[in-house]
């Protein structure tokens, strides 16, 4: 229940930076959870699935960026992302996959694996330092400041979409 509700709380942060950007910019964005927007991939008139991630961002109506967002990533978690957002490229073409986490909990080998593939164009950590379960976010004891620099960027990251 506490990683769902970190998880949530950072879709409305993400939420929360879109409605920003559209009142600041007037850009026609906007942000919609995966579960309300599936993504129908057709591999020709074969078969289909639908499918989604965590947030689909759209400008003028066109999917342009898809999140993967947790409250720590690690590594099966960036190898399904990277699956479900190569997925999503190869259907619909020109978008950005990106993965949204509090805490960093995978190996470096993996990430940059991850991100060499180029399916996942970006892996933004909100926090320093790595994710340890005796330390948990949660009890205020161990709670970590938010990277002003990597929500900046974070920010940048998405209104260039």
């Amino acid at each position: 229940m506490i990683r769902s509700t970190s998880g949530n709380l950072v879709e409305g942060m993400l939420d929360k930076i879109c409605s920003d950007i559209k009142r600041i910019t007037g850009k026609n964005l906007k942000s919609i959870i995966g579960t309300q927007d599936k993504i129908r991939l057709c591999n020709g008139d074969i078969a289909y699935i639908d499918l989604q991630v965590d947030q689909h961002i759209y400008v003028n109506n066109k999917l342009v960026g898809v999140f993967e967002i947790k409250s720590y990533a690690d590594d099966p978690m960036l190898m399904r992302a990277s699956n479900d957002v190569r997925r999503i490229k190869s259907d619909k073409g020109d978008i950005k996959g990106f993965v949204l986490s509090i805490e960093k909990a995978a190996k470096i080998e993996t990430e940059k694996y991850i991100l060499n593939e180029n399916y996942i164009d970006k892996v933004f950590y909100l926090t320093d330092g790595t994710r340890s379960s005796s330390r948990p976010l949660y009890k205020p004891e161990f709670r970590k400041e938010i990277k002003k620099e990597e929500l900046s960027a974070l920010y940048n990251t998405i209104e260039n979409l």
